[in-house]
């Protein structure tokens, strides 16, 4: 075996192995987890419409919380149900005021 492919094989056996023994480098860990609902909570918002930029999520274990300002209580609602609708949430807290 060369040197380059010995080097390679060892550099591929560190990442695996130190993938293995930190959580946060992949879909299970519980930090990855909350920061990748709340950005498809975000995104799901933003592809809805621009009455929902002012919309904000946040997320912990499956539970979300939007906040922000919307134009009535209509766009509160259906902000609530975007949020329901993405795969991951479990529960919406809404702490969204009506301009």
């Amino acid at each position: 075996m060369t040197a380059s492919k010995a080097t390679l094989l060892l550099v591929l056996g560190m990442v695996c192995v130190s993938c293995g023994e930190n959580p946060r480098h992949t879909h299970e860990g519980p930090l990855l987890d909350n920061d990748v609902l709340k950005l498809r909570v975000q995104s799901a918002l933003h592809r809805a419409g621009a009455e929902f930029d002012s919309v904000h999520a946040r997320a912990v274990d499956g539970e979300v919380m939007l906040t922000g300002e919307v134009d009535s209580a209509a766009d509160m609602a259906q902000a609530a149900a975007i949020a329901q609708a993405v795969y991951g949430v479990k529960k919406v807290d809404i702490e969204i005021k009506v301009r």
